[in-house]
């Protein structure tokens, strides 16, 4: 799969695409930045959701949520999600950046911190982490006449399935992502 985070500069919203495969048919799956990209333990060590304000957690779309908060990823038939969203709270830059943190798909869904269990507003109730990756910046690349692009990613294997994780942060705002 491949996620994107977009963000133009510390002021502008983040936007976020993906596109996840070998999820359970027509389920939805909890979606998250989580603390860390710890991974000595696997995915459990990455740390609780990235929640530097120290809000409850909730629905992405919400003001009351962890920065990491990106709701569910909702597949098809085949076990493929498509994800977009236009996130305000979460950044790219600064102290509460998302570089250096890590993207988590869990196995079930997320309650949006409504579900009522006695994990709903620390994690949504999302279950177990199957896939977890690190955001790390990568290199900077020209993209002639629409400025300059940075390019993060990284590309990990976890129970013998590829998950791709990446980051652009654009200098102008009509940038030509090129992957």
């Amino acid at each position: 799969g491949n996620v994107t985070f977009t963000q133009e500069d510390s002021s502008s919203p983040t936007v976020i695409e993906a596109v996840i495969e070998g999820l359970s048919p027509k389920a939805k799956q909890g979606f998250h930045v989580h603390q860390t990209a710890n991974f000595t333990n696997g995915c459990v060590s990455a740390g609780p959701h990235f929640n530097p304000t120290n809000k409850p957690h909730g629905d992405p779309r919400s003001e009351e949520r962890h920065a990491g908060d990106m709701g569910n990823l909702v597949a098809d038939s085949k076990g493929v999600a498509y994800y977009k969203e236009v996130d305000p709270y979460m950044t790219m830059f600064g102290a509460n950046s998302i570089i250096g943190r890590s993207c988590m798909v869990h196995q079930d869904e997320d309650d949006l911190g409504k579900g009522g269990h006695n994990d709903s507003k620390t994690t949504g109730h999302a279950g177990a982490r199957l896939a977890c990756a690190e955001i790390i910046e990568g290199t900077l690349e020209s993209n002639g006449s629409a400025g300059f692009l940075w390019k993060f990613s990284l590309l990990i294997v976890i129970g013998g399935a590829f998950y791709y994780f990446c980051v652009h942060r654009t200098e102008k705002r009509y940038a030509v992502l090129e992957d």
